[in-house]
């Protein structure tokens, strides 16, 4: 094995802003536990966003009879609560936090990726999605961000 003229021990890794992905599943929760450590090992921002997007088939059938679906406007109330308690939770362990909630018109992987880049974000955090069908025909967030991103990523399970 060759040596690239440093060692392990000397390696300076800077992480000065983490963005932790929150959907309210037990995953993200994981994940916002990962990022609390992690912003306090390095002494880290942490950003914990939720990219909030209303698919266009939602907009087609929202108005119509018998559609039964859960009310937007309730999701997001829950989400910004959400984001609410992280942030408190935050404070408590002593770590300096920035929530955002980003109501997208494009797909939740696309609005991280966009905030992590204008944001110079140096680490994303993500939980781990199940294999539903949506996932299946749609595509994983998780993994079309690992695949974009520009800086390091980290998927807890």
């Amino acid at each position: 094995m060759r040596s690239v003229g440093m060692s392990i021990e000397s390696a300076d890794v800077r992480i000065k802003k983490i963005l932790v992905g929150i959907d309210g599943s037990d995953y993200s929760i994981r994940a916002l536990k990962f990022g609390f450590d992690l912003a306090k090992k390095y002494d880290s921002m942490l950003v914990a966003i939720t990219a909030f997007h209303i698919p266009e088939i939602y907009r087609i059938f929202q108005n119509k009879e018998n559609f039964n679906t859960i009310s937007i406007e309730d999701e997001i109330i829950k989400s910004k609560n959400l984001l609410q308690s992280i942030k408190e939770s935050a404070i408590k362990n002593n770590i300096d936090i920035h929530t955002e909630f980003v109501n997208s018109r494009s797909t939740p992987d696309i609005a991280i990726l966009e905030y992590s880049e204008s944001n110079n974000v140096d680490h994303i955090i993500l939980g781990h999605r199940g294999n539903s069908i949506e996932n299946l025909l749609i595509g994983n967030i998780a993994n079309s961000i690992v695949a974009k991103s520009k800086c390091s990523v980290t998927v807890v399970k």
